[in-house]
């Protein structure tokens, strides 16, 4: 999933400029395909349920296929957005099916210990796809991301047909809507889901923001290339991966809710200082990128341990808790994604109060829920 929102960042401005189009727009790219992802979860995970994994992974990653096909060809923006929906609704099988598969497999600290390093292979992924989405964009222009994700999808496709392994093994009988939202009801009536379920919706959300910004504010606020564009996001997002190493080693210590109030500390305290600093006046690219960086260090404290504690308590309803933990994570993105595409995409003051808000409400709710009810 990274890769499909991170390689063709770097080609708003390009993109913008080759349908004739608007910034808002463009960046209408990005929250429409989370809203497709987010969406597809919430029903892949329950099909899943009943089902089997394998099925549904290979389902989705057909949509996933033809979605890239239509982003490859799309003559305008509305077939490209359209492409990109669709690219959304199946990537959320990789998501909700993946981590079910995880969850049928693995439980209690063996089950936070393989997150922890699949967010560690999240941060490598973001680490790099903005600086080969600029190179691509440089040397071939923008619809030849879309040619790499296309390809990239085949494989997995291939993958899922021949080499997935069905890992469900007590299917439930029937999928009834009443027992469905009641099941809702379970899951959102209790507070270690509600409670995680929104910080892993507000760490996506910050990131988000910045990702659907940053195209514009750094290539055309600050008047950068869009190959010194894509080293910089490198720059930023290795403190994500500097920070899930980190994660990793604590986790020997310390428990997931500590580990998660420090993440949320680390990561309101620089985003105080950024909007502060953007309100009085002109922020320094130097500036911009260090408190972005230090930042972007405590969300997979937050993130990974907050994922971990979200599944704890459902090891019997594995597909369902995992679709809608993911969806919560996702709308979460689409909806800081579609409200930073209302305001300018050039200036650091409004991606700032809009992360910074995120970040304190965040903040507000693992310091006012008493850590007692979370038990990892």
């Amino acid at each position: 999933m990274q890769l499909c929102t991170d390689i063709y960042l770097p080609s708003y401005p390009f993109i913008q400029q080759s349908l004739h189009t608007s910034i808002s727009q463009v960046q209408l790219t990005l929250p429409i395909f989370l809203i497709g992802y987010a969406s597809s979860q919430l029903f892949l995970g329950t099909i899943s349920d009943r089902y089997g994994r394998r099925p549904v992974m290979i389902f989705g990653m057909t949509l996933f296929v033809l979605g890239s096909i239509g982003c490859v060809f799309a003559p305008n923006i509305s077939i490209l957005l359209i492409s990109r929906l669709l690219q959304g609704l199946g990537g959320g099988a990789s998501g909700a099916i993946g981590r079910a598969c995880l969850r049928d497999r693995y439980s209690g600290r063996d089950f936070g210990r393989i997150i922890a390093w699949i967010a560690f292979g999240w941060a490598i992924i973001p680490l790099v796809a903005p600086v080969i989405g600029s190179y691509i964009q440089h040397l071939l222009g923008w619809r030849y991301n879309f040619v790499f994700l296309l390809l990239l999808s085949v494989l997995c496709w291939c993958t899922a047909v021949f080499a997935l392994p069905e890992t469900l093994q007590h299917p439930v009988q029937s999928i009834r809507l009443r027992p469905l939202a009641k099941m809702f009801v379970t899951l959102f009536s209790t507070p270690v889901f509600t409670l995680n379920a929104l910080c892993m919706s507000g760490t996506q959300a910050i990131e988000n923001a910045f990702s659907v910004t940053a195209p514009f504010l750094l290539q055309k606020g600050y008047h950068l290339s869009v190959i010194t564009y894509g080293w910089i996001i490198f720059i930023v997002t290795a403190s994500f991966l500097t920070g899930s190493v980190i994660n990793n080693y604590l986790l020997r210590f310390f428990s997931s809710h500590r580990l998660a109030k420090v993440g949320v500390a680390i990561n309101f305290t620089p985003l105080l200082i950024l909007a502060i600093w953007a309100f009085i006046g002109h922020v320094p690219l130097v500036a911009l990128i260090v408190l972005i960086f230090i930042m972007q260090m405590g969300s997979p404290l937050l993130f990974t341990n907050c994922s971990t504690m979200v599944m704890h308590p459902f090891p019997n309803l594995a597909g369902s808790a995992s679709a809608i933990m993911g969806s919560c994570t996702f709308f979460g993105g689409a909806i800081a994604s579609l409200v930073m595409t209302r305001f300018h995409a050039l200036h650091v003051l409004p991606v700032a109060i809009v992360m910074l808000a995120i970040s304190a409400a965040m903040f507000i709710a693992l310091y006012c829920i008493d850590a007692s009810t979370v038990k990892t």
